[in-house]
């Protein structure tokens, strides 16, 4: 068994499940000294979700356990190896630590002038809501600046179904 630490669009179940069927909620997870950007260049044009360092500063996310034969459709999904990168990281989940394996963006695909679209964040948005994430990380996933996507319907079919 796998667990991966979703952090972006993957926090929002039903988009995750749809890549790995055995996806299986574990439980919310912290993941301290980083901090969430939109940076990553994504084949839309957009930003997409990818972890910074960031000492002080921390992501939430929720800990998924997958079955080790189904991380295909997931690394197809995440465009891997070439645009984000395998890495295991150590979360902190209640009262213990674990490491799992996440997703980072490849640095040639990072651009700091990217925002996300508008349904890209509400995906997180979805997903961090659902996963019950602290109100405050919450709130300042609200605030992060995104576009309205000019193929709306690209918008239409990935926007999430709450």
């Amino acid at each position: 068994m796998l667990k991966y630490f979703a952090y972006g669009s993957n926090l929002f179940a039903p988009r995750l499940k749809a890549r790995v069927p055995s996806a299986r909620f574990a439980r919310a997870a912290r993941l301290a000294d980083h901090r969430l950007v939109f940076h990553k260049r994504g084949v839309d044009g957009s930003g997409k979700a990818t972890l910074a360092k960031s000492p002080g500063d921390a992501v939430w996310g929720v800990v998924y356990v997958c079955g080790t034969g189904g991380i295909g459709g997931l690394r197809r999904a995440e465009g891997w190896p070439v645009q984000y990168r395998e890495t295991e990281v150590e979360v902190a989940m209640a009262k213990w630590r674990r490491r799992v394996m996440t997703y980072v963006a490849a640095p040639s695909y990072i651009d700091p002038a990217l925002r996300p679209f508008d349904w890209y964040l509400e995906l997180v948005l979805a997903g961090a809501r659902a996963a019950c994430l602290p109100p405050a990380y919450i709130a300042g996933l609200a605030t992060v600046p995104a576009l309205a996507d000019p193929d709306e319907a690209r918008a239409r079919a990935n926007r999430p179904v709450v």
